[in-house]
């Protein structure tokens, strides 16, 4: 893998681990959880994707807001380097007239000071020369010390010139590298941070998939639960009780049962299931924690109206009772009763199991009358 790949694949497989699970893969194999814990549990995934894109989201606008400024950034420093470059024909201008005019000030100083030079050997033959010529000698003396004095000063004001002229060319020769460096490296942050951006934004339209998905996929479990629930109403639709079948809800509580031989009651109606998220919905029955294969008793005496497999049930039984009462009985292990027996109250009717369970052995009991769920504590002793 080449280093831009690197760069960008990187990113990727990092934002892939941060992407909550996917929807599907929440799903026990056969589609056997509870489905109002797997509509919570989409919804909760749809949550998080929520959180996750709106956080990317956040994350893409700081991100083009600090390419935006480091491309200000990068303006400013083509305008500062124009500016020397601009300033640089006319430095080195000067240091070039600065460096004639020392050369042309260096030589007529070192003639002049010859001359001086001279002119004092000649006055050291002073006695031999007639008084004028001495007098000569003197002022002419006195005239090339004062232009070589004169010399002296004009050459330190444009050797100082020359200097300044010679460091500020270096000057900005530095500045122009600095910049062309700095330039450099801003340069490399925008295309890096450019490439994350990039990365990014296939990442953003990677959740608006899965949360799309996701969406359709709670409306599917929504609408099979609504499907499942109506199909339960089919069979616990109220009909007209035979007389020798009547139980008025009196005669039932007198002789119910609690629903499990040997469990003990976890959760009650209107509660949100032990260890469930904050989202889950309240309980529409009780749930029983038992031994795998814990004998699950009838609660009233009845006759069984369905026995077999139901969606987000797993094995169920339901019996009818007479009076539209109805009792659920879900997450059997096996059935011991088929459609169409008559049981006594307390009679087995199946073993306690997991099936269709996300959390575990349990018995889940449901009580209905008219075919809504209604409080099991009504008509049937609780056991802790």
């Amino acid at each position: 893998m080449n280093g831009a790949a690197a760069r960008i694949a990187g990113p990727i497989l990092f934002c892939m681990a941060l992407l909550p699970w996917d929807a599907q893969a929440r799903q026990p194999v056969g589609g056997e959880s509870s489905d109002a814990d797997r509509i919570a549990a989409q919804r909760r995934y749809l949550d998080e994707l929520a959180a996750s894109r709106k956080n990317l989201i956040d994350e893409l606008e700081a991100m083009e807001a600090e390419i935006a400024s480091i491309r200000r950034k990068k303006a400013d420093l083509l305008v500062k380097a124009d500016a020397l470059r601009q300033e640089q024909p006319g430095v080195e201008a000067k240091f070039n007239q600065s460096q004639t005019r020392l050369d042309e000030l260096l030589s007529r100083f070192r003639e002049r000071l010859r001359a001086l030079q001279k002119s004092r050997g000649q006055l050291e033959w002073a006695p031999a020369v007639i008084q004028g010529d001495l007098n000569d000698l003197v002022w002419t003396r006195r005239q090339t010390a004062a232009l070589v004095e004169a010399d002296r000063r004009l050459v330190r004001t444009v050797q100082n010139a020359w200097t300044a002229a010679l460091e500020r060319k270096r000057e900005l020769d530095r500045l122009l590298a600095e910049i062309g460096e700095n330039y450099k490296q801003t340069a490399d942050a925008e295309l890096d941070l450019s490439e994350r951006l990039s990365t990014r934004k296939a990442f953003l339209g990677e959740l608006k998939s899965r949360e799309d998905l996701g969406k359709r996929f709670l409306a599917q479990l929504t609408a099979a639960r609504k499907q499942a629930e109506q199909q339960i109403r089919t069979i616990v639709k109220p009909a007209p009780a035979k007389p020798e079948r009547s139980n008025p809800p009196a005669a039932l509580k007198r002789g119910a049962v609690f629903p499990s031989a040997n469990g003990r009651l976890e959760s009650v109606f209107g509660q949100k299931p032990a260890g469930a998220a904050g989202d889950a919905e309240p309980l529409r029955g009780w749930i029983v924690r038992g031994e795998t294969e814990s004998p699950v008793l009838s609660a009233f005496k009845g006759r069984v109206v369905f026995s077999g497999r139901f969606r987000g049930y797993g094995n169920l039984v339901i019996v009818d009772h007479g009076d539209s009462i109805h009792t659920l009985y879900a997450h059997l292990a096996e059935s011991a009763v088929e459609v169409g027996d008559e049981l006594a109250a307390g009679a087995v009717l199946g073993v306690m199991g997991d099936s269709g369970s996300p959390d575990g052995i349990k018995l889940y009991f449901e009580l209905r009358r008219h075919g809504k769920p209604v409080d099991p504590s009504t008509l049937v002793p609780a056991r802790k």
